[in-house]
């Protein structure tokens, strides 16, 4: 990882590989040919310090003495934003909730991690709106974790997994169909509100026990025309369209091809073998 300035080399504190937050690998193009690039990934404490590492070997090869000896502090108002003038506080009690942190890797260089605050920032506004007109079908929203009059964690409802891994994963009977229908009613209402979501895919669908969709990552999810920071999802993004600004042409398209996917349901585009 590339030098930031303020960053710092602070006492490694993972204790296992799964203590890490994030972990992805990239991949470049070479002729047609997709190369393996690097593994980044991503950690933060219970104090909500973030730290970020990246290695040139694929992540079944990281070890936890590479992870630490990796890892780079980010100074929190490089990932943090400072609580906006509208904002839920969180409960006192967040037991059993999910807490929503910014990525940490959705940033390719040290330069734009300044952008995370304001994805977050967005987040929590559209999350507020979204609030004060809930829908069935759309993550429940508890409010905002508070540290040092920063935003570092969004509470939301857990759920038992993603649409991805239930279809893939799972062999008990699911309703596609009914599925599909909540899905489209979770748009519709984002679209009621002069919203797009902006990145609709099946890793932002949950389903709980009883197989119920709902509507998640709101990160990229804004006023319509808006210019926004986020990215859509390679893959699940509308052809030949800028994702500059927020269109709900973008979810129309993703729906669609959420349509195809759920008949014949594929997983990770980049398997073990490539080079």
């Amino acid at each position: 990882m590339p030098p930031m300035t303020r960053a710092m080399k602070r006492t490694s504190k993972l204790h296992s590989l799964e203590d890490i937050f994030e972990l992805m690998e990239s991949f470049t193009d070479e002729g047609g040919r997709i190369a393996f690039s690097y593994t980044s990934f991503s950690f933060i404490d219970i104090d909500f310090n973030c730290y970020v590492g990246r290695i040139s070997e694929r992540k079944r090869n990281l070890t936890l003495h590479d992870a630490n000896d990796h890892l780079q502090h980010i100074p929190d108002e490089y990932v943090y934003p400072s609580l906006p003038p509208h904002f839920t506080p969180a409960p006192g009690c967040i037991d059993g909730c999910w807490i929503k942190r910014p990525s940490l890797l959705c940033c390719e260089d040290v330069k734009a991690f300044g952008q995370i605050p304001k994805l977050l920032q967005t987040e929590i506004a559209a999350m507020e709106i979204l609030s004060a007109n809930p829908h069935p079908n759309i993550a429940k929203y508890h409010g905002c974790i508070v540290k040092c009059g920063r935003v570092v964690g969004i509470v939301l409802d857990k759920y038992a997994t993603t649409l991805e891994d239930r279809v893939l994963e799972s062999s008990r009977p699911f309703d596609k169909i009914l599925c599909l229908d909540q899905v489209k009613s979770a748009i519709d209402h984002i679209h009621s509100l002069g919203l797009a979501h902006n990145d609709i895919n099946p890793n932002n669908i949950m389903l709980d026990d009883t197989d119920t969709a709902f509507l998640i990552d709101i990160g990229c999810c804004c006023p319509v025309g808006e210019i926004f920071l986020g990215f859509g999802t390679p893959g699940w993004m509308e052809e030949r369209s800028d994702y500059n600004s927020s269109k709900q042409s973008h979810d129309l398209s993703a729906f669609s091809k959420l349509q195809e996917w759920i008949e014949n349901p594929t997983k990770d585009p980049y398997p073990e073998e490539v080079v």
